[in-house]
Formats: C-alpha cells, sequence, structure tokens
C-alpha cells in the first residue's frame, strides 16, 4: 500500500502537485465538488466538472458552505489562495493551494499546485482513484493466494512450511 501511495504522490509531483500527506490519496478518491476562488484560476480555462466558483462569499459563509456540504456526506477540495480562504481550506476534507498563495494558505493547504491549471485538481482525484484501485487489486491477490495456500495445505497437497513461504 505504502509504495503505490508512493508511486502517486511521485506521480502527482511530476504533473505539478506537492502532496503534503498520502491519506489525502485515500480521501480524494471520494471527492464530488471541487470549491475555488475565481481569482485563483485563469479565465480562459475550461472548469472540470463538479467545480464550483464562491468569489462573491465571505470567509464565514464559505466555512459554513464547505460545513453543510461534508454535513450531507460529500467530500469537498477546495482550491484557495489568501488569508480569505484560510478558514475553508482548513474546513475542507482537502485543502489545494496555489504556490501564489500567501504563506499561511500554503501552510494550511494539504496539497500545493504549481500554476493556475485546473485541470491539476482534476488530476489528483484521478491518481488517486487509479492508486486506490490497485491496491484494492493487490489486497484481493493477497487474499486469493493465502486462501490458496491454505487451501491446499489443509488438503495436505503442500506442507505447511510451504505455504507459510509462498505467503511471503
Amino acid at each position: 500500500a505504502n509504495t503505490s501511495l508512493g508511486m502517486s504522490v511521485a506521480q502527482a509531483a511530476k504533473q505539478g502537485m506537492l502532496v503534503k500527506d498520502t491519506r489525502v490519496l485515500e480521501v480524494a478518491e471520494q471527492v464530488d465538488i471541487v470549491l475555488f476562488e475565481t481569482g485563483t484560476l485563469s479565465s480562459e480555462q475550461p472548469l472540470v466538472g463538479g467545480m464550483r466558483s464562491w468569489s462573491a462569499m465571505l470567509p464565514e459563509e464559505k466555512v459554513k458552505l464547505v460545513a453543510s456540504l461534508r454535513r450531507q456526506g460529500r467530500k469537498v477540495i477546495v482550491v484557495g489562495d489568501g488569508m480569505n480562504n484560510l478558514p475553508a481550506l482548513k474546513a475542507a476534507d482537502i485543502g489545494v493551494a496555489m504556490t501564489c498563495a500567501t504563506k499561511e494558505a500554503i501552510t494550511s493547504a494539504d496539497i500545493i499546485l504549481t500554476g493556475d491549471d485546473p485541470q491539476k485538481v482534476a488530476s489528483i482525484v484521478a491518481i488517486s482513484k487509479k492508486t486506490m484501485q490497485v491496491m484494492r487489486q493487490n489486497l484481493a491477490f493477497s487474499a486469493g493466494m493465502n486462501a490458496i495456500g491454505i487451501g491446499l495445505a489443509a488438503m495436505s497437497f503442500i506442507s505447511p512450511v510451504t505455504a507459510i513461504l509462498l505467503q511471503n
């Protein structure tokens, strides 16, 4: 599991995303909404699905919106670049800061993006989904091999010592 997560962090880094904690990748798989300040993204770029702008909201309103969405069972990413977004970055499941963000926003964020490409936010979700899929496949394979080894040992086709060796 740690190898898959480590490789995913490296893949994210290649795409201009600094992931501070691998647990973020486990959460990102479930994200269904991204909230961002319009000033953090250039207007010419197309928005990815599930993104909503909240530029006209006060910081307290942003936190209330994030809290409300989370109470509804939604997983929320907040993208921000300044003090106005700091409380919402902390309240979100995943906080994302741009490299042009304030020091406080960068410190509070779980992920730091270089540039202002909104596709990077979608990429972290895609990377997370692929990582978790690989981890589940590895777990299923390991469980299957263990079951086969135990079954073969129980039917005396192989010795218990051989079954243990095959398990590892």
